[in-house]
């Protein structure tokens, strides 16, 4: 299973026109890069299912990763834009001990969710991920329930492996050509009987992306003529793929044909006529592609008449949905676009809203919707544009590591530097990671980055340790990086390479992200303490704060959030906030580190408290190497004496003076 990352993004910032020839230009790459003898297939969407007759799955999994690369390294010029494409691909065989078709195909396509989960533009093969284990035994109660039911898919990636090869088809191959022959048939042919001619979706009947652009078009030249206004709704179904991922893809098809009926039906359902100018006022409703959907309403009488079936809207498709047996609950985000009022072209209004969903899906809590602003288009542009250079950075050498020291309370020497994430842009000068991070980790390009920090930290370990300097550096983690079922052996590569013990270097993840996957976090924890790298959990006490946790992870810090450091000299809440957690921390047997400490008040209430260590701008704010040199040879305490520390002084500097301003992202920091 094939599927092109991010495609929904691309399809809004650069039109649906550009996503056509997207999927157009992977299909050619995988013909080139393919056998003869392979057959490839659209699965619906951005995804390809392709069979490799003959191929073992170690070769599948080789011809997977030549397809990876080919679209990664040599796509841009088949496009006019500057869009970027990369494809994630999952590798099934029936070595895996598949006993069914369908059986087959889940499990390519959990291999293939373990792929995109993990960061994206990579192959992984069934076995390799944590995905599938989580959802094995689900998957097998819904092969044994949904067994026999109409089918349409296929396997996996393919090779220019050597023909003689033995390529007699199995059975099971047989099957799935079969059926595709039939699914190119039926789509085919002609005449009225055809539920789905030219023009509709081929899942849920409805009209497809060309038919719809059509019918909005006569739509807007309406409501031009009658000078009424006119909207269109970019409808994301948000959980629909875990939902095709985990019950498989003939409930996918299900849930999707009821989702677009439920639409449907709101849509031209007698409250929702009410609304419009005309009693026959038109609407549209169409499948876009994926779990996305489109709604087009004219004769609006008003702005808070789109409001109102936006709301209604959401309010059914928050309903429970009755499917083979299953209860499923969705959750959905929609974005508006107006007309004339955000644009007067159907494309444009297409692109409007569908960057209002993006930012609706941004939004926390379930079923959001977002009007469009102009700002969301130049915002969209700039993350854009911010994500092509940030890919040429680790080349031209524009990012950098700067280092905040940790401090000793009792003796004021430094005992270790955490490593903090700066790109330095030939442009725009000094970019905020908060501001880089994110898209980094919505394009899975936080791996590399990642990566280099890991190096970059290491090497600056053991230039320190070959100085004589023995200090423990500290690396954030991001959430993508602690799913990843490769980091540990990535990060012992690095280690070996650079020729460190792993004791120097310390691996600080966020309460979020380790709540986010409790079971798979605390695999991934106990298999960095394994090869001797320390942990610290990071912002403790912004998250769930889960005693639980912290009782069945062995991490060795406990890190104390700033925003409770901030007014520990001034509130007594926060006070005792902060000695509840030091106390926690020793009785677990945890070194407790504060945070973001700015004033004298701050560390003498911190020492009164007996947390061991701590860091801030007090001390030194994140300063490049070469100047931590100098603090680190100066052997002399930072910490002022006790009896000074009570004066109500704050140390001023650059920017916000909370470790946020220092972090790589909000609570997934590099």
């Amino acid at each position: 299973m094939a599927d092109i990352d991010h495609f929904k993004s691309i399809n809004d910032r650069f039109g649906h026109a550009t996503g056509d020839k997207v999927i157009t230009s992977v299909a050619e790459v995988l013909r080139s890069v393919l056998r003869d003898n392979d057959l490839i297939g659209r699965y619906g969407g951005e995804e390809f299912c392709v069979i490799l007759p003959g191929l073992s799955r170690d070769d599948a999994v080789l011809a997977a990763e030549r397809v990876r690369r080919k679209i990664r390294e040599g796509f841009g010029a088949r496009l006019e834009s500057e869009v970027r494409v990369t494809i994630s691909l999952g590798v099934a065989s029936l070595e895996d001990g598949a006993s069914t078709v369908l059986e087959l195909v889940n499990q390519a396509d959990n291999a293939l969710y373990g792929a995109k989960e993990c960061g994206r533009n990579r192959v992984m093969r069934w076995g390799d991920t944590l995905v599938v284990e989580r959802r094995a035994a689900a998957d097998r109660a819904v092969i044994s329930a949904v067994k026999g039911s109409e089918q349409s898919v296929t396997a996996e990636a393919a090779d220019h492996g050597p023909d003689t090869r033995d390529a007699s088809p199995t059975l099971e191959i047989h099957v799935l050509r079969e059926r595709l022959g039939e699914l190119e048939a039926g789509r085919g042919a002609g005449g009225q009987d055809n539920p789905f001619r030219e023009g509709y979706d081929v899942i849920t009947g409805l009209p497809g992306y060309l038919l719809f652009c059509d019918r909005v078009s006569q739509m807007f030249a309406g409501a031009k003529r009658a000078q009424t206004a006119a909207a269109i709704l970019c409808v994301g179904v948000e959980t629909f793929r875990r939902i095709n991922n985990t019950l498989g893809s003939a409930v996918g098809d299900a849930l999707l044909r009821a989702v677009g009926e439920r639409i449907d039906s709101v849509v031209r359902g007698s409250d929702t006529v009410a609304w419009l100018a005309a009693a026959d006022g038109p609407a549209s409703v169409s499948r876009l592609g994926g779990d996305e959907f489109g709604v087009a309403l004219g004769s609006l009488l008003s702005a808070e008449s789109t409001t109102w079936i936006v709301k209604r809207l959401l309010e059914r498709l928050a309903e429970p949905f009755e499917i083979a047996g299953h209860e499923i609950y969705l959750t959905a985000a929609i974005g508006v676009s107006l007309y004339p009022t955000d644009s007067e072209n159907v494309e444009d209004l297409l692109r409007c809203a569908g960057a209002a969903r993006h930012h609706a899906e941004e939004n926390p809590g379930p079923n959001r919707y977002v009007f469009f602003a102009r700002e969301m288009n130049d915002l969209s542009y700039q993350q854009i544009s911010l994500d092509a250079q940030m890919r040429h950075a680790i080349q031209r050498g524009e990012f950098l590591l700067h280092y905040q020291p940790k401090l000793d309370l009792r003796t004021g020497k430094i005992t270790a530097v955490e490593a903090l994430l700066r790109w330095q842009h030939p442009e725009l000068g000094l970019v905020s990671p908060q501001v880089f991070v994110p898209i980094a980790e919505r394009t899975g390009f936080i791996t590399e980055i990642g990566d280099w920090v890991l190096r970059t930290a290491c090497l600056q370990a053991k230039q320190w340790l070959d100085d004589g300097l023995a200090i423990c550096v500290a690396v954030n983690l991001s959430a993508v990086q602690l799913r990843s079922e490769q980091f540990v052996g990535r990060l012992s590569e690095i280690l070996a390479e650079v020729g460190i013990p792993a004791r120097y270097l310390e691996l600080e993840v966020t309460e979020t992200a380790v709540m986010a996957d409790l079971e798979g976090a605390g695999r991934q924890l106990h298999e960095l303490r394994r090869i001797g790298a320390l942990i610290a959990i990071d912002d403790f006490g912004t998250g769930y704060s889960s005693l639980s946790y912290l009782k069945r992870f062995a991490a060795d810090t406990l890190k104390i959030d700033g925003s409770f450091v901030a007014d520990i000299a001034v509130d007594p809440s926060d006070a005792t906030l902060v000695a509840a957690i030091i106390a926690m921390a020793h009785r677990l047997g945890l070194q407790a580190v504060a945070e973001g400490v700015e004033t004298g008040a701050q560390l003498a209430q911190l020492r009164r408290l007996q947390c061991d260590a701590a860091q801030g701008y007090l001390f030194s704010p994140p300063v490049p190497a070469e100047q931590l040199l100098a603090l680190l040879k100066s052997d002399r305490s930072l910490v002022p004496p006790a009896e000074t520390d009570i004066g109500p002084r704050r140390v001023q500097g650059p920017a916000a003076r909370s470790k946020a301003g220092d972090r790589t992202g909000a609570g997934n920091a590099i």
